[in-house]
């Protein structure tokens, strides 16, 4: 199993997006991974609560016009909050029973409170602490099982920041449903205390 950084399309494995400028990324890298570390209380059968890990790469990663970080949140960025937008990427599963999407998307949503969250779903699912939830602009481009893990970033102050994760259980596509997001803000200090030297 490696990290795959810089692809756009998945089917030819030329990435060119095309639009009223085509343009090409020929720098596609992949790291091996050298350690996995999950959150020591995540439990898949409570609502996948604390469903966050971080990942040690065997290699420094290198950056380009198409390969860049996202910054963390710290205690002095602001945090997310209802009614702000987030931007999710990642690939489709599918866009219907029929097509196939090959390429990256890019979707938007709207934070709304937990409570109207958990209430969308009639209670079946309850959004906790460490977990937001957010009202897409497209359901068409819902949340799929390819997208999981995927990041859910907002800007601020000129800068992006990973404001949440895609978890397991977010396999929504075509459903008009909130995408609950596991709130990296919330787990600050355990990715701090766990990121080695």
């Amino acid at each position: 199993v490696s990290v795959h950084f810089g692809d756009y399309r998945l089917a030819n494995g030329i990435n060119c997006a095309e639009g009223y400028v085509s343009e090409c990324n020929k720098y596609v890298q992949d790291l091996e991974i050298e350690k996995v570390i999950p959150h020591p209380e995540f439990d898949r059968k409570v609502y996948l609560l604390n469903d966050i890990g971080l990942i040690r790469l065997n290699g420094m990663v290198t950056y380009s016009d198409y390969i860049r970080p996202v910054c963390l949140p710290t205690p002095a960025t602001k945090k997310p909050k209802i009614g702000d937008v987030l931007v999710t990427s990642g690939w489709d599963e599918y866009i219907n029973s029929l097509t196939f999407r090959k390429s990256q998307k890019k979707t938007l949503s709207t934070i709304i409170a937990n409570d109207r969250c958990s209430a969308k779903y009639e209670y079946l699912l309850m959004v906790t602490e460490g977990q937001m939830c957010g009202l897409l602009a497209n359901y068409s481009e819902a949340a799929c099982s390819v997208d999981i893990g995927g990041p859910a970033i907002y800007s601020y102050k000129a800068r992006w920041y990973q404001g949440g994760v895609i978890p397991y259980y977010s396999l929504l596509c075509e459903l008009d449903l909130p995408i609950v997001y596991t709130e990296v803000g919330y787990y600050t200090n355990w990715i701090r205390d766990n990121l080695e030297p």
